[in-house]
Parts: structure tokens; sequence; C-alpha cells
């Protein structure tokens, strides 16, 4: 794999632009992030979430002069516009679709996101994680006093009265295993049993993949994992830091 190409199982990115006069306010009332103190050219990695608190999409907001930019996996980005275009309603907001981003060094890129945790949830992973098994409250992604947002309340709710059960963790694998590493795939313990769920992975050297997956706690004791029984093992490098 030459140093500038893609990594298979790293999710493309595409640009969605929010702009308007009720861009932030309509974003501030999606995103489980709180959008109003950011200041223009800064950011934040959050995401949207369904009414049942389920992560639909994470995604890197940067303020704009004109509004906003959305940096996203691009196999979501049309469901994302389709879907956001649903609660625009009577607001000034206009949504607008870039193209794909393929800036120089994606094999460092992918790299890099892997080994600071940074959670993306793409087209395959959907629907499948609560935003604090995601560790978004590490990149300020997560607000529980912005007021309301889709899931707000089951968001909240786990925070006072209950107990989160998985979390990100960083695995080592073989190059030979990325075609299986891919995402949205299941992993096993020794006892066959699933216990975790492939984010994405990244070339990080010869013959060696990382990985970023959400995985239970309850299983965290177990050094490796398998893509099915007796194949070959996949190392857990341990969880993501609660905070940067």
């Amino acid at each position: 794999m030459s140093e500038d190409k893609l990594p298979a199982t790293f999710p493309e990115l595409a640009c969605l632009t929010v702009s308007g006069a009720d861009a932030t306010t309509f974003l501030h009332g999606q995103f489980c992030a709180d959008l109003l103190p950011i200041p223009v050219g800064e950011g934040c990695l959050t995401a949207w979430c369904t009414a049942k608190g389920r992560v639909i999409t994470t995604v890197i907001a940067i303020r704009q002069a004109e509004g906003w930019l959305l940096l996203l996996p691009a196999n979501l980005v049309e469901r994302v516009t389709q879907r956001l275009r649903m609660f625009v309603l009577r607001a000034d907001v206009v949504l607008q679709r870039g193209g794909e981003q393929g800036p120089a060094g994606w094999r460092d890129w992918a790299r890099f996101d892997v080994q600071s945790g940074l959670p993306w949830v793409d087209a395959d992973t959907s629907e499948k994680f609560l935003p604090q098994e995601l560790n978004l409250e590490r990149w300020q992604g997560l607000s529980y006093t912005k007021g309301c947002y889709p899931g707000q309340e089951i968001v909240a709710r786990l925070r006072y009265r209950g107990t989160v059960k998985r979390g990100l963790f960083r695995l080592r694998a073989a190059g030979s295993l990325p075609a299986a590493l891919v995402s949205g795939r299941r992993l096993l313990n020794t006892a066959g049993e699933p216990v975790a769920t492939v984010l994405y992975t990244a070339a990080s050297g010869p013959g060696e993949v990382l990985a970023l997956a959400v995985m239970d706690f309850s299983a965290a004791t177990g050094p490796v994992l398998f893509c099915e029984p007796g194949g070959a093992p996949i190392t857990v490098m341990g969880p993501v830091e609660k905070e940067i």
C-alpha cells in the first residue's frame, strides 16, 4: 500500500455546508454538543442521534463566518442531508453537499485518528451506539446542560441513572486481517461470544494494522479477540482514555 492510499476500512469523508441566518441555532438543536460558544474558525467532534439516543453519525463541525462546515463519512452524507432537511421547516437554513475529501497522507490521517481515539461512525455502524459509548465527552462533543436535542432524555438518563457498559478500545492485528476487520464487524472473545464491534482500521506499519472498536467492559480482561473461532488473534491494546 502506498503511503497516500486510503486504507479500505477507513471511512472516506465528505463535506456538508450548513448556511443561513438560523444555521447555528438549527444545528445546536440537533447535535449533542454545545455549538453556541464555538468561535469562527474552530469546531468540535460531535454526533447526531436518533430519538432513542443512538448515534446516526459522528461529525466534525467547524464554524465559519457564513455557517458551518460538517465533515462526516461519505456513505452517510446523503442520508444525513435528507434527514436534516426534514427538520428545517421554516428556518433560514441551506444544506449543500460538498465533495469527498482526499488529502495527501490518508494512511497517516487514519493511523492518527485511531491513536487519538476519534470514533467515526459510518453507514455500517450507524444507530448502534450511544454517545457515551463513543467517548464523546472526551472531545467536548456531548453536553448535559445545553438543553434539548434528539435523544437527549435517554442520553441524560444513562448519565444520571444508568451505567455505560461499553467503550472505545484500540486493537492491533496482523496486516493480513484488514479485509476481515471491516466497519461493523463483530469480534469474538476466546469463548466465541461477540463482545466488540469494529469502527474502522488503519495501517500502522509493515504487516500490522490498528483498529478502533466499541467493546464490552466486561470483556476487557481478555487479551485477544478473533474475527472467527480459531482465527488469527487480535490484540486488545487497551481502552481509549476518557479525557484528552
